[in-house]
């Protein structure tokens, strides 16, 4: 199994603002390409990749936004591109960290975010197949709808 990094995050502000940002994140000169955008019940999800380097071999990348007490939910997850790498030389939390600091770039003034669990934690909320978007029950290792293994 490859490695991986996650964080979560809530923020005060409406799930728009960072939709708007993730579709222009490509723009933003952090070597990184958005694949998809995907729709489900009370948010959103991105898939997002990151290059090959002399670190990796290239990361996946799913930010999922979700509407929570009028402000928004901020999930990331960075996983290596090729399943069977297991040293990440800090790639994927360092994807993290720069994704958060993207979002956060412009954020209206007194809209304070607030770190909601740690990578170990289950989160409370649904988890989706990275391939197909559909809503997976805790415990699966594959997809039910796809077939993909699961992490």
């Amino acid at each position: 199994m490859g490695k991986k990094a996650q964080d979560t995050k809530n923020y005060s502000v409406p799930r728009d603002f960072f939709v708007q940002k993730l579709r222009n994140i490509e723009s933003a000169g952090l070597n990184l390409a958005l694949k998809s955008e995907n729709p489900v019940a009370g948010g959103v999800w991105f898939r997002i990749h990151h290059g090959m380097t002399m670190l990796s071999y290239g990361e996946k990348i799913t930010v999922t936004l979700t509407d929570v007490n009028g402000g928004t939910r901020v999930d990331i997850l960075s996983e290596c591109g090729m399943p069977t790498q297991i040293i990440d030389y800090g790639k994927n939390a360092s994807n993290v960290k720069v994704i958060f600091r993207y979002l956060e770039n412009g954020l209206p003034a007194g809209n304070a975010q607030s770190r909601t669990a740690a990578p170990e934690q289950p989160a409370a909320q649904p988890k989706f197949c990275f391939i197909c978007g559909k809503a997976l029950q805790p415990g699966m290792r594959f997809c039910p709808h796809c077939g993909t293994k699961l992490g």
